[in-house]
Formats: C-alpha cells, structure tokens, sequence
C-alpha cells in the first residue's frame, strides 16, 4: 500500500508529529491537547482535522468534548511510519525534552481540566 501524499503532507509539520506522538501514548481529550502542545484552539483544529481527514487519528465525543485517539486501524506504509515516528522521536535528542514532558503530563491527567 502506498502512503498517499495527504498523509505525508499531515505529518510534515511539528505540531503534527507531537500530536501524533502525544496520542501515541494516550487518548486525549481536545482540551488537553491544546494544553500540551500550546497553541491557541483554532490552529489546534485544524491541525487535527488535516490528520483526521488523512485518517491517522481518530475521534470520539463523550458529552461536550472530543476524544482523539491514534486510529488503530491504520495499514501498510501509514501504519510503518507512524511506528517510525514512535520509535525515532523519543532518540532526537531535539524531542527529549518534549518527551519527558509528556511522560509528565500525562501522570497529572486529570478529567477535571476539562470541566
């Protein structure tokens, strides 16, 4: 299977790959997201609207907020180079820092932020 050229344009940005790894890890919660990666709302949704129409992600709703998840169904080279991204990144040393940070954030998760 061929990587479409929409899922690369999706994972050519920084945001991107963050959110990608951050969801990696763990499902999250639109409000948490915006937390972590630190930009405001608007630029936030639209990252994951060009990963979720290029079908890496996935999301739910649970009342009022949005869930987002990695799309666990992903195949061929899609599902090869998010497995890359997940390996590689926690090496760079340019994305270490953000790596523990996640690791940190991720142990303070509470569902009462997005009340």
């Amino acid at each position: 299977m061929v990587t479409s050229e929409y899922e690369i344009k999706a994972l050519a940005n920084e945001y991107r790959v963050k959110i990608i790894i951050a969801l990696s890890k763990a499902e999250m919660c639109v409000c948490h997201l915006e937390k972590l990666i630190n930009i405001p709302l608007a630029e936030l949704s639209k990252h994951m609207f060009m990963l979720k129409s290029a079908g890496l992600i996935k999301s739910r709703n649970d009342g009022k907020w949005e869930y987002y998840s990695l799309n666990s169904d992903l195949k061929g080279s899609a599902s090869d180079i998010i497995g890359w991204l997940k390996n590689y990144i926690p090496k760079d040393p340019a994305f270490k820092i953000d790596m523990s940070e996640l690791d940190e954030f991720l142990q303070n998760i509470s569902q009462e932020q997005c009340k």
